[in-house]
């Protein structure tokens, strides 16, 4: 379920954020809001999902005041993040705005595993941690590079792609960092049991990623109706609304060709 998360909400994220790049003014911040949010909780839905997957042979809980902090942390750095990326121009900033983000997707981390309570203590490899935040913030940046140096129209899915090894690479890294050691203790009352974080998880992802679809295909609608209105102007007369010269010549044009090329071949 996290990897499905993971790879649809990388997906969606990225196509939303190039409009950012192509979009101006009001459209512009609005575009740059949803693909940061988007983005922010497809990192966070991912964490907490593959959390609820591990399994640890003591008594765990969340912390709910820090599980729902981990998610405006990753808001925060994600926008600050894609906003520098499509401010950037042609410049190396660019990259620097992917690194942003992928130092969020560790941010995110590190705040929702402070959430994560045991029935003993984590104790950390800072070598690990280190090439966590590595990781992230380099896959950030190569995701940046593809979504706004494209060379081809397949550079959107390397974006996607090297989003999702920001995410995964940093999330698995910084989980091989970790070290259990139980020992005794009970949890604090106000602690959120897994079943209550998974059903919010889920039905919260469900929801974004169902609005980001939605605004998507609105969009792509949008913009296919005024291609088409553009046409019609051009094909048809303002006045009459009946075909001009235009649109004449475009319906004669494919006949004519294939008249003459019919007369080449005949001997």
């Amino acid at each position: 379920l996290a990897a499905v998360i993971c790879v649809a909400g990388s997906l969606l994220s990225m196509r939303l954020f190039a409009r950012v790049r192509r979009s101006s003014g009001g459209r512009h911040f609005a575009w740059l809001f949803l693909a940061s949010f988007l983005a922010a909780a497809t990192i966070w839905t991912t964490h907490f999902t593959a959390m609820l997957g591990y399994t640890p042979p003591v008594p765990h809980a969340y912390d709910p005041v820090l599980t729902l902090a981990s998610l405006f942390v990753a808001i925060a750095m994600t926008f600050i993040g894609f906003l520098v990326t499509a401010r950037a121009g042609t410049s190396v900033l660019i990259e620097i705005g992917g690194a942003i983000v992928g130092l969020g997707v560790a941010a995110m981390h590190y705040t929702g595993m402070a959430a994560y309570r045991i029935q003993g203590t984590l104790e950390w490899d800072p070598v690990l941690v280190g090439v966590s935040l590595l990781l992230g913030a380099t896959f950030g940046a190569v995701s940046a590079n593809r979504i706004a140096r494209p060379i081809t129209k397949f550079c959107r899915y390397g974006s996607t792609a090297a989003f999702v090894l920001a995410i995964c690479s940093m999330h698995f890294t910084g989980m091989g960092a970790i070290t259990l050691v139980p020992g005794a203790g009970e949890f604090e009352a106000s602690l959120m049991p897994e079943g209550v974080l998974l059903i919010s998880v889920v039905a919260l992802m469900a929801l974004i990623l169902a609005t980001g679809v939605s605004i998507h295909l609105i969009d792509v609608q949008t913009q296919n109706e005024v291609i088409d209105r553009y046409r019609h102007l051009a094909m048809h007369d303002a006045l009459t609304g009946l075909p001009n010269r235009t649109h004449l010549a475009a319906t004669l044009s494919p006949h004519i060709h294939g008249r003459t090329a019919c007369a080449r071949r005949i001997p």
